[in-house]
């Protein structure tokens, strides 16, 4: 039935634009049923390419093993004046 109507309106009302006569033609083109299926492409994620943990939480981890580092420091510094430091506790 829409093919029909579809017939009728371009014998009645032709398409003036190319915009509008490649769409009419699309329209026309499109099967009415479903494509049968067609195996797809294998997709294949590198694993070598792909982080598994994201920057922030990496930058994070490194940024308190270097305040731990730093603490250590201290308390070596500290420690050879004789002085007991105790650090930040977390």
């Amino acid at each position: 039935m829409r093919t029909v109507v579809e017939w009728l309106l371009g014998l009645l009302l032709p398409a003036s634009g190319t915009r509008r006569a490649d769409a009419a033609r699309t329209v026309r083109s499109e099967p009415s049923h479903p494509l049968p299926d067609r195996p797809r492409p294998l997709v294949v994620i590198d694993g070598h390419a792909t982080p598994l943990v994201r920057p922030y939480l990496v930058q994070h981890e490194r940024e308190r093993e270097r305040q731990a580092q730093r603490e250590r420091r201290t308390a070596l510094v500290l420690a050879t004046a004789g002085i007991d430091y105790q650090g930040l506790s977390a």
